[in-house]
C-alpha cells in the first residue's frame, strides 16, 4: 500500500500521465485525427483517469473515495473498450494498442496500492464500512 501525501506521488496517477501524453500524441497522428469522434473520446476518458484518481485525494469520507476509485476502474473499462475499436478499425496498429492497453492495465493495478489521504476520518460512512480497501482490491480483482 502507498502512502502519498499528494495526488502526484502516485503510481497509479504518474502512470496516467504518462497514458494521457500517448493519447494525445497517438490520437494527433496517423489514421486517429480522421475519427473526431473517436479521437475526442479516448482523450476525454484518459483525463478522466487522471482527474479521478487526483479526486480521490480531495475526499471527504471513504464513500466518496470510494466512489472516485470505483469510477476511475470503470473509465480504465470504457479507455479499454474505445482501445479495442481504434485496432479493429484500423486507426490504431497493433503495437499502439498494446502499448496503451498494458498501460491502462497497469494503471488499474496501481489503483489497489492508492492509500486512503490521512484527511479521510476512518469510520463508516453510511452503508460503507472502514475496510474500503478491501472493498477497492475486491472491485478491481
Amino acid at each position: 500500500m502507498e502512502s502519498n501525501e499528494k495526488f502526484e506521488d502516485t503510481e497509479a496517477w504518474g502512470k496516467a500521465r504518462e497514458l494521457a501524453k500517448i493519447i494525445y500524441q497517438a490520437t494527433a497522428l496517423g489514421q486517429l485525427p480522421q475519427d473526431r469522434v473517436l479521437q475526442e473520446e479516448l482523450r476525454r476518458v484518459t483525463l478522466a483517469v487522471m482527474v479521478h484518481i487526483a479526486r480521490s485525494f480531495e475526499s471527504v469520507d471513504e464513500k466518496e473515495y470510494f466512489n472516485s476509485i470505483t469510477l476511475t476502474a470503470q473509465f480504465i473499462t470504457e479507455l479499454k473498450t474505445q482501445l479495442y475499436v481504434a485496432k479493429d478499425i484500423d486507426l490504431l496498429t497493433e503495437s499502439q494498442f498494446e502499448q496503451l492497453y498494458v498501460l491502462a492495465m497497469e494503471i488499474r493495478q496501481a489503483l489497489k496500492n492508492i492509500r486512503k489521504p490521512g484527511n479521510i476520518p476512518n469510520r463508516p460512512v453510511g452503508d460503507y464500512a472502514p475496510d474500503y480497501e478491501s472493498r477497492i482490491r475486491s472491485f478491481l480483482k
